[in-house]
């Protein structure tokens, strides 16, 4: 039987035969944060009212139908209308792009005009958007206000549990909710009304769960990321490999139960959503993507300027990809509860990384994932890894929101660099001079 993940003592600490838990009651703060967990919101207040993309336009004579470049709310207009179609009579047309593009463009229904050569297709599984129908009840303008306040909450409450539960955080709360309000791409992700701070909650309950020694509900929590099927590549192969299989099974049964009823409830969903998939093949040559934006190893590959044809780039990545998963697992440990709670920052902080230079779509948005890793790594009081490596993340805070800038007018992907030097140092470091096992 095994015991949770546990602090090693520093040279300065008597050791002890009887290891505690990585959490225990003595540990937990005697003081409150006081507002620190409010800075969320307040930022939020301040995008509601000065950000272009929450500025509704009212209606004036000259201008009775209010017209913008792009739609109110940003990329929420996709979730909303998905939420009207799905409870609709026209539901079993979820992916039907004309239907979409129609309502996406009714002036009536979403209450301004943009561009009728743009539009949101469905992207999502159809268990997502069954998730988040009910919100569409709400008119469009309140529900973009809602959602947001629900993204910054997400990141509040991430806040909170790093504090509560992760002992690296206890008495750093100021920092560290200042360091996740102030990222970049964390505020980007509210501006564009996108859902990053719910991946960045549900990847941070996955690890605590984990340094609690409950794989099982680590595996619940994790399933839910595939809401964004690609951000659990490297995390759900690389526990297969090590064979933790509580956590593999917890996966299996929360995407097993949604897709399941999602598909007891309409199948049409799943057969139109799987033409979506497949169709996507070589979407980064597509029109309209963002490359310059894109921090994969796929998307840096069709950056750079080497003449490989875009079959060759696929192929290319594809094996760079299961090659950098595969030097993933090999340093890292089982993460069943048999290792040092340090060793679990690490490995866990490795594979998040990675998960940005695997999946084959990850926008600056996507980028506030790495809040919790970025956090891990810089935060630790004795870290034996090397001091370049902490230099590499602090630059990369530093630049996150020059990266698509940067791209665009040198065709080099430096986010994708950095972060390859940083995941290939993790990887070294952890070979080098593994965090030794706790004795039960």
């Amino acid at each position: 039987m095994t015991t949770p993940f546990i602090e090693q003592p520093s040279s300065n600490q008597p050791s002890s035969n009887q290891p505690s838990s990585n959490l225990p009651s003595s540990n937990l703060p005697s003081s409150k944060p006081g507002f620190v967990f409010f800075l969320p919101l307040i930022l939020l207040l301040g995008l509601f009212a000065f950000s272009p993309n929450f500025q509704w336009m009212n209606p004036s004579k000259e201008n009775p139908r209010s017209r913008r470049s792009d739609p109110f709310g940003a990329d929420f207009l996709q979730d909303w209308i998905a939420g009207k179609v799905l409870l609709s009579e026209e539901r079993n047309r979820l992916y039907d792009l004309s239907l979409i593009r129609e309502k996406q463009h009714d002036f009536e229904l979403v209450g301004f005009e943009w561009p009728e050569e743009k539009s949101f297709p469905m992207v999502y599984p159809p268990f997502y958007y069954a998730s988040v129908s009910p919100i569409s009840l709400v008119p469009y303008r309140w529900a973009t206000y809602l959602w947001g306040v629900g993204s910054a909450l997400a990141l509040a409450l991430t806040g909170w549990l790093c504090y509560r539960y992760e002992p690296l955080f206890e008495n750093r709360s100021g920092w560290l909710m200042v360091g996740m309000t102030c990222f970049l791409p964390g505020i980007v992700c509210l501006t564009m009304g996108q859902k990053s701070t719910w991946i960045l909650l549900l990847f941070t309950g996955t690890y605590l769960l984990l340094g609690r020694n409950r794989s099982f509900s680590a595996g619940l929590i994790f399933g839910l990321v595939a809401i964004k099927p690609q951000l659990g590549l490297v995390v759900g192969l690389v526990m297969l490999i090590k064979g933790n299989w509580k956590f593999a099974l917890g996966s299996a049964t929360t995407i097993g139960l949604l897709s399941g009823v999602s598909y007891w409830i309409e199948p049409q969903w799943w057969i139109d959503y799987i033409k979506v998939v497949s169709g996507m093949g070589d979407y980064l040559q597509s029109g309209g993507y963002q490359l310059n934006d894109s921090h994969s190893l796929w998307g840096g590959l069709t950056l750079l300027p080497t003449g490989m044809s875009s079959g060759l780039i696929k192929w290319t990545a594809v094996g760079l990809s299961l090659g950098l998963i595969g030097l993933i697992a090999w340093a890292t440990e089982p993460m069943n509860g048999s290792g040092s709670l340090p060793r679990l920052r690490r490995d866990f902080s490795l594979m998040v990384l990675g998960t940005v230079l695997v999946s084959p779509h990850f926008y600056s948005y996507d980028l506030t994932i790495l809040l919790l890793p970025m956090g891990l790594i810089l935060f630790q009081n004795e870290s034996k890894l090397p001091k370049w490596i902490i230099a590499l993340l602090v630059l990369f805070y530093a630049l996150s929101g020059s990266f698509a800038s940067i791209a665009e007018s040198t065709r080099i992907p430096l986010s994708i660099l950095i972060l390859l030097a940083v995941v290939l140092g993790l990887i070294f470091a952890a070979r080098q001079k593994p965090e030794p096992a706790i004795s039960k």
